[in-house]
């Protein structure tokens, strides 16, 4: 008989994006079992949860300006503001 409630444990994939983390205990159920939170992005912490497991967007960020800070002198001439390094493929593309 379907009641409208889950039997725990159970594993419900749900992506989520939420501003603070306190609200993910609003996921959480009454009684026994685990809640693992798949795909959570925390936005005021930067912060990407998947599967328990945490990602600090921030710091990706702040590595990959240093990277690029340091590879950039190799690189020669910038390309200017208007010219992107995306490829875009239209219906055009293979007329």
């Amino acid at each position: 008989m379907i009641d409208g409630t889950i039997a725990l444990p159970a594993l419900v994939p749900v992506d989520l994006v939420l501003s603070e983390r306190h609200l993910l205990q609003q996921f959480v159920p009454d009684g026994p079992g685990t809640v693992h939170f798949l795909r959570v992005f925390v936005s005021s912490e930067e912060r990407f949860i998947n599967c328990d497991r945490e990602t600090d967007i921030a710091a990706l960020r702040l590595a990959s300006v240093e990277i690029r800070d340091r590879l950039e002198p190799s690189m020669g001439e910038r390309p200017s503001e208007e010219v992107s390094a995306m490829v875009v493929l239209s219906k055009q593309s293979f007329g």
